[in-house]
């Protein structure tokens, strides 16, 4: 963990993995930070937690993939829906219109 004053962040995966019995959405949490797990090892990425937010009164990380010569992606996940940002080191605009242009 970290702290700035008294506010102290998670930044380890498995700080997130302590939920209560009683919390009705454990295993689902469960489940979102395995998955994160699984991705990053898929991917072949390095994965951090930057940031942590609440859904169903359960703290959830929010986790940075890096992948050389592509990118950095954020990722959060609400049970509902996940929210992703992507700053590409590339220019993908320009490579979609060339694929677009090659296409048609």
């Amino acid at each position: 963990m970290s702290s700035i004053g008294n506010f102290k962040m998670k930044t380890d995966m498995k700080d997130f993995e302590q939920i209560g019995d009683n919390m009705i959405w454990k295993n689902s949490a469960l489940h979102q930070i395995g998955a994160f797990k699984s991705l990053a090892t898929k991917l072949d990425c390095e994965m951090k937690v930057v940031s942590s937010h609440h859904s169903k009164s359960i703290e959830l990380p929010v986790v940075e993939l890096t992948m050389a010569e592509v990118g950095t992606f954020t990722i959060r996940d609400n049970f509902y829906d996940i929210n992703l940002k992507a700053d590409l080191s590339f220019d993908f605009f320009k490579k979609l219109s060339c694929l677009l242009h090659c296409w048609l």
